[in-house]
């Protein structure tokens, strides 16, 4: 999913881009696992890796020192927003990402 900002007198532009990746894995770790345990092959589980870019730009100096400032606690509130989100989400087996 993609986005781009609407026009602004202090912000030139502003691109962010989700992107979202169902990994499927096992359960067991290889590292401690015996002979067992990887012949029966564990149960899959599926998880969904998510990367989130955002680029923007200002035409505004003072703006641009004051963003790159809180511009990683600003990522972060979006990606914890986000997380909290697919929490409140029943899970239904089966569902397309």
């Amino acid at each position: 999913m993609e986005s781009q900002s609407i026009k602004s007198s202090s912000i030139e532009s502003l691109h962010s881009r989700w992107k979202l990746k169902e990994v499927i894995s096992d359960n067991i770790d290889h590292n401690n696992a015996d002979d067992d345990d990887v012949n029966n092959g564990g149960e899959l589980e599926k998880w969904c890796e998510v990367q989130f870019d955002i680029e923007m730009s200002v035409s505004d100096p003072i703006m641009n020192v004051t963003l790159d400032q809180v511009w990683g606690d600003v990522a972060r509130g979006q990606m914890n927003a986000f997380e909290k989100r697919c929490h409140e989400i029943p899970f239904q087996p089966g569902a397309e990402m």
